[in-house]
C-alpha cells in the first residue's frame, strides 16, 4: 500500500504583512474570556483575522524575518489557553440556561481551534522553514521549503497506517542555478548518470531541475523517514543554490509505502 502527496502552489499574490502591525493586533487581543457572547464572538473574530493575516507565504516570511513576533504569539495563545481553562470551570458552575451555555461551549471550541493553529501549526511551520533553509532566506527558498514542510507532515499522518519506505521529489522551476557554469555543470552530470534514479539524483528537463530524495527502513520509528529526507534537503547545497532568487519556486510530489500482512493463523 501507499500514499501520496502533491503539492502545487501558486505565488502569493497577498503582500507581506507589516511586522509592527501584527504586533499592534496582538498586543491587543484580549487574553482574559470575556463572559458575554457578544464579546467572546469579537475575540473569535480577532483571532480569526490574526490567523488569515498571517498564513501562507507571505505570513511566514514575516515571523521568519521578526523572530521575537512568533514568541510574542505564542505567549498570548497560551496566556488566553490559560484563561480558558478557568472560563471552562465557571462555566461549569454556571446557572445560565443549557441553550445558552451549549452556544458557549460551542464557542469555546473554536478558540481552541484557533488557538492550536497559532501556538502550534503556524509556529512549527516557521520553525520548519527556517530550519529547512539553513540561514538562506529569499521568498523562492521559503516558498519552496513552506510545500516541503507540507509535504512532510502529510507523510507523517499518512505513515500512521505503517512505514517502510518514502521519498520527495522537488521540480524547480526560474533557479538561480546557470547550467553553462563548469562547476554545476559537472555536478549536475554526476548526480544525472543514475538509471534508477535513487536519492540524490537531479535531472534537468525544459529548464527546469528536479530533485529526488529516497529513503528506505522496513525496522524504524514512526517519523524516521522524514527525519532521513529533511535531513537529506537540508544538507543539498545545490538544491539551496538553485532557491538562491525570489523566482524560484518549486513542485513538491512525494510518497510513504507500507506492508500489509494477514494473519493466516485462523
Amino acid at each position: 500500500m501507499c500514499g501520496i502527496i502533491a503539492i502545487v502552489r501558486r505565488r502569493a499574490q497577498r503582500p507581506i504583512p507589516d511586522p509592527l502591525g501584527v504586533q499592534v493586533f496582538v498586543d491587543r487581543i484580549p487574553e482574559v474570556i470575556p463572559e458575554n457572547l457578544q464579546e467572546i464572538q469579537v475575540l473569535i473574530e480577532s483571532l480569526s483575522t490574526l490567523e488569515r493575516e498571517t498564513s501562507g507565504v507571505p505570513g511566514t516570511i514575516t515571523f521568519l524575518e521578526n523572530p521575537k513576533l512568533i514568541t510574542s504569539l505564542i505567549d498570548k495563545c497560551q496566556k488566553i489557553e490559560s484563561n480558558l481553562i478557568d472560563f471552562e470551570v465557571s462555566l461549569n458552575n454556571t446557572d445560565s440556561p443549557l441553550e445558552e451555555v451549549e452556544v458557549v461551549n460551542a464557542s469555546i471550541v473554536q478558540i481552541k481551534d484557533l488557538i492550536w493553529s497559532l501556538r502550534n501549526d503556524r509556529a512549527r511551520l516557521v520553525d520548519s522553514v527556517r530550519e529547512l533553509c539553513q540561514g538562506k532566506m529569499n521568498e523562492g527558498s521559503v516558498e519552496t521549503f513552506t510545500s516541503v514542510h507540507e509535504a512532510l507532515s502529510a507523510l507523517d499522518r499518512l505513515e500512521v497506517r505503517g512505514r517502510d519506505s518514502a521519498g520527495l521529489h522537488l521540480m524547480i522551476r526560474d533557479h538561480a542555478l546557470d547550467f553553462d557554469d563548469p562547476i554545476t555543470a559537472l555536478e549536475i552530470q554526476e548526480r544525472s548518470i543514475d538509471n534508477d534514479y535513487k536519492s540524490g539524483s537531479v535531472r534537468i528537463v525544459g529548464g527546469q531541475i528536479s530533485f529526488v530524495y529516497k529513503t528506505a527502513s522496513e525496522i524504524g520509528q514512526l517519523g524516521d523517514n522524514t527525519r532521513a529526507l529533511r535531513s537529506a534537503i537540508m544538507s543539498d547545497e545545490l538544491l539551496h543554490r538553485a532557491l538562491a532568487n525570489d523566482q524560484a519556486s518549486a513542485v513538491v510530489v512525494g510518497h510513504t509505502r507500507w506492508e500489509i500482512s494477514f494473519d493466516d493463523s485462523g
